[in-house]
């Protein structure tokens, strides 16, 4: 049975770890299709491979900004930490899947100003 200090440290481990996890996964994916196909450096590099990547990015992030709203309705009205912190993760989030909106279209542009 685990506590929620043990969630909180797994969680904040999982965040601290979304690039070189993303990394592994390149890595692996990469040396694995190498010995089988010669095409290995366009397989990784597709937009499938970008799509576990975004996915492995929001899932530990998401995990925090649940944490971190828990927090904030457990304190007091007077401490804005969680809050903050909330705003961060969703920035992280935002980030990420505009990272991805931009491999997945080819670097064209998508919101014209």
């Amino acid at each position: 049975y685990l506590t929620a200090p043990q969630i909180i440290w797994v969680s904040d481990q999982l965040t601290s770890f979304v690039l070189p996890l993303k990394d592994m996964e390149y890595t692996f994916c990469y040396y694995l299709t190498y010995f089988f196909d010669d095409d290995a450096l366009q397989q990784c590099q597709s937009s499938k491979r970008f799509t576990k990547g975004v996915i492995m990015a929001i899932v530990p992030t998401t995990l925090r900004i649940i944490q971190c709203l828990r927090q904030a309705y457990d304190r007091s009205p007077n401490r804005k930490d969680p809050l903050l912190n909330t705003g961060k993760y969703c920035c992280s989030i935002l980030a990420s899947v505009m990272s991805y909106m931009v491999v997945v279209s080819n670097n064209e542009v998508i919101f014209p100003l």
